[in-house]
């Protein structure tokens, strides 16, 4: 069956279509007034988009006929203009730069100049440090040691005055008891020398005269005819004595000897009151 050229309509044999005008298409909605043409509602000049650059590839349909590939068909779907799988997909694009093949940091090769700088800041203020302690160590610990040293001899001192007095008031408890109190002795804690009376009795009353704290005290006391005229105690290895006191460069005995303080011992005390007892003057050491 035969289609007429310019509508694609087809035809009864000998039929000639409505359409031969060919620049007179008609206008799109209006129906055609053969009732069988109802459905083909925009009929078209076959050859109004006719382009003969481009042949028709499909002659059963007219509209088809001359037509011009659209030029922008693979502008953008180039399947490999934005899907470069080596563009953001390589694995090992930032892996390399901050892990190394076990998955670790990289170490750094070397020290960096903050860390040498800090090192170097470091040992300076070390360095500064040990001087001024060296310094302060050198000014203060020698004023330590002589505050330390100094304060048990004041301490020594004080111990020996005390038992000095009490020494006094255990010679005025045995007078009371009308005992011989006359001569030159020596009463020491490690020994005596020429001792007229019970000693025994001068040591009970002279712990009760004498505070708990310095009762285990080593003490020695000259006594000339019932008067103590000299007492040296030992406190802790410091050696203090009265009435003529200790102090931080030596110390008199009971014969007006002077001792260097390294030299000073309560052993040396104890000595000069045994010599001073045996050098007594004839007729003084015991009461008829």
């Amino acid at each position: 069956m035969p289609l007429c050229q310019y509508c694609g309509r087809e035809l009864e044999n000998g039929e000639i279509c409505n359409c031969q005008q060919q620049d007179a298409a008609p206008q799109q909605g209006v129906p055609y007034p053969n009732p069988a043409q109802q459905n083909v509602p925009y009929p078209q000049n076959p050859n109004q988009y006719q382009n003969p650059q481009y042949p028709n590839p499909n002659p059963q349909n007219p509209y088809q006929a001359n037509a011009q590939p659209n030029p922008y068909a693979n502008q953008y779907q180039n399947p490999n203009q934005y899907q470069n799988p080596n563009q953001y997909q390589n694995p090992n694009q930032y892996q390399n730069q901050y892990q190394n093949a076990n998955g670790q940091p990289p170490k750094k090769k070397g020290m960096s100049t903050g860390c040498l700088v800090a090192l170097i800041i470091g040992i300076v203020l070390l360095v500064i440090t040990l001087v001024v302690g060296g310094i302060l160590a050198a000014i203060l610990v020698p004023s330590m040691m002589g505050y330390v040293k100094k304060s048990k001899v004041s301490s020594a001192n004080a111990a020996a005055k005390s038992y000095y007095n009490a020494a006094q008031t255990a010679l005025m408890d045995l007078d009371m008891e009308d005992a011989k109190l006359g001569g030159t002795y020596m009463i020491s804690s490690t020994g005596n020398q020429g001792v007229p009376f019970d000693e025994t009795e001068f040591k009970s009353y002279l712990m009760n005269y004498v505070s708990e704290d310095m009762v285990n005290y080593s003490y020695v006391f000259v006594i000339e005819n019932g008067n103590c005229i000299y007492s040296a105690v030992e406190v802790d290895g410091s050696v203090g004595s009265y009435p003529r006191s200790v102090t931080t460069s030596g110390g008199y005995d009971c014969n007006d000897e002077f001792y260097d303080f390294n030299e000073l011992s309560f052993d040396k005390m104890v000595d000069a009151a045994r010599q001073y007892v045996q050098n007594a003057p004839s007729g003084i050491g015991y009461d008829d």
